[in-house]
Formats: C-alpha cells, structure tokens, sequence
C-alpha cells in the first residue's frame, strides 16, 4: 500500500468510526472497538491469503456504514451507501 492509500485509509477509518460512534444505534456504539477488532482479523487473513491490502482493510472499515440508515438486510441497498459512502472521499472510483 502506498502513502496516498494509507491516508485515504485513514481518513476511511476515522469517518467509519465516526458513523459507528456517534449515528449507528443512536449514538450506543460510542467507544466500541467493534470495527478495530474487525480490522486485527482483516490484516490476518490479509497477512495469511493475500489480495489488496487497501481494498482488505478499506471494507473491515466500512462494512458497518450502512447501519447509519437503519437495517442492513437488503443487500442492494447496503453495496449502494457502501459504495456512496467510499466515493464522498477524494481518490476513491467507483
């Protein structure tokens, strides 16, 4: 992962945080380590099978922001605020 990815992961990651602290489950999830253990077995399995470090560690991340709009059980709509919450930052394409 190169520098450019590393800061856009970061920036990825406080945002992600953000939502799960502060709009998920009504503010609840405050000071959950939820999304930090999930991206501990993220870098593992990265670690252990391979495949893209930022495109590994950027879904641990946002596997959760669609939660901010109430529930995840239709699968087109989570890959749609998935998807819109990825391309609100600078440097990531569709």
């Amino acid at each position: 992962m190169d520098a450019r990815q590393s800061g856009l992961l970061k920036e990825i990651e406080k945002e992600a945080v953000r939502i799960f602290w502060e709009e998920c489950f009504e503010g609840k999830a405050y000071g959950s380590r939820h999304l930090f253990r999930v991206n501990v077995i993220a870098k593992h399995l990265w670690k252990r099978e391979g495949g893209d470090e930022f495109v590994v560690l950027a879904g641990a991340w946002v596997h959760d922001v669609s939660l901010e709009a109430g529930n995840d059980h239709d699968p087109h709509r989570v890959a749609a605020l998935t998807r819109d919450f990825l391309i609100s930052f600078k440097g990531v394409k569709p």
